[in-house]
C-alpha cells in the first residue's frame, strides 16, 4: 500500500513534527513497516541533510511520520508531502489487491551498496 500525505497543517517554525497518517480502511494487523521520504510541492526529493523522516507508532488505523529539521533551512515544511509505502504480509494486513502491486518510481539517482557495518540508510 502506498500513499502521499500533505504537510500543510505543520508549523514551519517548529524543528520537530509528528504527522499522523490514517489508513482507510483500517488494517487487520499492526505487524508492518513504513518507508518513505519527503518531497517538495514540485515532486523533487528534499535533501536528507536538512530534514530527516522516520516512521513509528504503528497501529491498525495508521502510523506517525516523525519529521526533524537537522539544520537551518529555507524549506517550508508546510509546502511539502510525505511519500510513503507500507511493507507487510498482505494476507495478514487484508490489503491484498492488484492496486497494491503497482508502484510508480518517479526518480532514482543513486545506488546503495548495503554493508553490514552500517545498519541504517536514508532513501
Amino acid at each position: 500500500m502506498t500513499g502521499i500525505t500533505d504537510l500543510r497543517n505543520l508549523n514551519n517554525n517548529d524543528s520537530e513534527h509528528y504527522k499522523q497518517i490514517n489508513i482507510d480502511p483500517s488494517l487487520n494487523d499492526e505487524n508492518y513497516e513504513v518507508f518513505g521520504t519527503i518531497i517538495s510541492d514540485n515532486n523533487s526529493k528534499i535533501d536528507q541533510k536538512n530534514i530527516s523522516i522516520k516512521f513509528g507508532f504503528y497501529d491498525v488505523n495508521g502510523f506517525f511520520a516523525i519529521i526533524k529539521k537537522l539544520e537551518e533551512t529555507n524549506i517550508d515544511i508546510s509546502e511539502c508531502y510525505v511519500l510513503w509505502m507500507i511493507i507487510g504480509n498482505p494476507l495478514k494486513l487484508s490489503i491484498f489487491s492488484p492496486i497494491n502491486r503497482e508502484i510508480q518510481v518517479n526518480c532514482v539517482k543513486e545506488s546503495i551498496k548495503i554493508q553490514h557495518v552500517r545498519p541504517i540508510y536514508s532513501i
